[in-house]
């Protein structure tokens, strides 16, 4: 009985000897790379890629803990930073996904220029997919516009490389961050970056455009306007409705100070040519809004009277009753004025006209023939003689 167990257990002995395999060639690498000094892990990882060892990217991702562990020493210890500039590009050869998180670690504690343009561009290799990483260089983009707007130095070639690797992604979550980086104006490369990765990005574009003209700041409000109206992708309508969508917002957040004000009427006109041009119906109802307003701000010198003006033209094109009563109302506002002895405005007076006459509305029939009457010019008087005529019964 005694032999057998003896037997047992040598049989158990031998096989656990056995089971136990001698470590892998990647392992060996990432043992000695783990006790070597500095100088030796560099040589060990440039070793490793001479080699051409099969699946050996892990070594080159421990090399990347090991210089995040030690980011303290990068300026003063230059191998370090050479050991995470080497093992990026062979992770960037080989495009190993799993090392992603690390090539992202090394981006945000080496400030070097080089090392954080290697990485971004790696990850546009490598981390398409991962949109925790996505919203990271987001805001990391973000905040460089943040640093430029209070006028500190930003390292263009390195954002030049994130908004390369946005642009890729065609993620719609980057859509606002490189629309404002672009227009900073950092540089023009990194205008024609942003122009360019614009056009990559995925998702309904129009919906993007509008996320930024109701959320945006208001400089980026009036570039995102300019752009789909000068743009050949979006039809008229596409355009009349984004127009519309730009009036109503701005009349309902004009701004604190003068500047902004001034600046709000200017995009609102921008707006309100592009609805008059396009005859957008729709937008009726707002364009009577923002003619109150103009009207108001007008008289307080703020608007120049061309918006006045163009509004009156726009409210002409809108084929509306209500836009008709509009215009007459104001109409008898001026005929009560002139009436009164107080100078009237020609060129206000002939646009209202004009519009009136375009729109053919029975309800302005009196208020035209009663402007025959006032001590206006000939041209007035006959143009409300002509606009009488146009009326539809």
């Amino acid at each position: 009985m005694k032999k057998i167990l003896t037997l047992i257990l040598a049989i158990i002995l031998n096989s656990a000897a056995f089971s136990q395999e001698p470590p892998g060639i990647v392992d060996t690498f990432i043992a000695n790379f783990e006790k070597a000094s500095p100088d030796v892990k560099l040589q060990i990882l440039q070793d490793a890629a001479e080699s051409k060892i099969p699946d050996i990217e892990p070594l080159y991702d421990r090399a990347l803990e090991y210089v995040i562990y030690n980011a303290d020493r990068l300026n003063t210890e230059l191998v370090i930073r050479g050991i995470g500039q080497y093992a990026i590009g062979r992770i960037q050869a080989a495009k190993y996904k799993p090392a992603r998180h690390n090539v992202w670690e090394v981006f945000v504690i080496d400030t070097d220029s080089y090392t954080r343009s290697l990485a971004m561009a790696t990850l546009r290799d490598i981390a398409a997919d991962d949109e925790a990483i996505i919203e990271k260089i987001n805001k990391w983009l973000d905040s460089q516009n943040e640093v430029y707007r209070m006028g500190k130095p930003v390292d263009y070639q390195v954002i030049i490389q994130c908004i390369q690797t946005l642009g890729s992604f065609g993620n719609p979550g980057s859509f606002r961050i490189i629309f404002e980086t672009m227009n900073l104006a950092l540089n023009e490369a990194t205008v024609n970056e942003c122009e360019k990765a614009l056009k990559s990005i995925q998702g309904d574009v129009k919906e993007l455009y509008i996320e930024i003209i109701r959320n945006g700041p208001p400089r980026d409000k009036k570039t995102a306007l300019e752009k789909i109206l000068n743009s050949p992708d979006f039809n008229d309508a596409d355009k009349a409705m984004i127009a519309e969508v730009t009036l109503n917002t701005l009349l309902h957040s004009a701004g604190s100070s003068k500047e902004e004000k001034l600046f709000n009427i200017e995009v609102r006109g921008i707006a309100v040519r592009a609805l008059g041009e396009r005859g957008w119906t729709n937008a009726a109802g707002i364009l009577i809004e923002h003619f109150n307003q103009v009207l108001v701000e007008y008289e307080r010198s703020l608007a120049d009277k061309r918006y006045v003006i163009e509004t009156i033209a726009a409210l002409g094109n809108m084929k509306s009753h209500e836009a008709a009563k509009r215009l007459t109302l104001f109409l008898d506002l001026i005929n009560t004025y002139t009436e009164n002895g107080r100078t009237y405005d020609e060129q206000i007076v002939m646009a209202t006209i004009s519009s009136l006459r375009k729109l053919g509305d029975i309800v302005a029939h009196g208020s035209l023939l009663y402007t025959k009457y006032l001590n206006y010019s000939e041209t007035v008087r006959k143009a409300a003689n002509d606009a009488l005529q146009n009326l539809k019964w």
